[in-house]
C-alpha cells in the first residue's frame, strides 16, 4: 500500500466538541466511516479529527459530517449554492442543515 492518491485531511474543532464527533460508543465515527469509506481518527493530545482516504469526493463528505458533528459547519458564502435539509419553515426564512456544498447555483 503505496500512500500515493491517499488524502489527509485535518478538521480542527472545539475541545469540548470531542464527544459529539465520537458518538455515544463511536457510534458517529463508524457511521461516517462506514457512508464513506474514509478512515477517521482522533489523537488524544490535539482538538482535531484527521480523514484519511483516497477518493475526494468521500473525503469532503467525510469532512461536512464531522464538522456537522462538532457543531462547527462552514460558513456560508453569498452566491454559492449549497445542499440542504429544511429542519423548519418559520415566518421570516427556514432553518436549513447543510448536507453539502454544492457548485456555482
Amino acid at each position: 500500500g503505496s500512500s500515493e492518491g491517499s488524502i489527509l485531511e485535518k478538521i480542527e474543532i472545539p475541545s469540548g466538541s470531542r464527544g459529539k464527533v465520537i458518538g455515544p460508543g463511536g457510534s458517529h465515527i463508524k457511521e461516517i466511516e462506514a457512508l464513506t469509506g474514509v478512515i477517521v481518527s482522533l489523537h488524544e493530545k490535539e482538538d482535531a479529527v484527521f480523514v484519511y482516504g483516497t477518493d475526494p469526493e468521500s473525503c469532503k463528505k467525510a469532512v461536512a459530517m464531522l464538522r456537522k458533528y462538532a457543531g462547527t459547519s462552514p460558513s456560508l458564502s453569498v452566491g454559492k449554492s449549497y445542499k440542504v435539509k429544511v429542519s423548519k419553515v418559520l415566518e421570516y426564512g427556514a432553518v436549513v442543515e447543510i448536507q453539502e456544498e454544492g457548485g456555482d447555483g
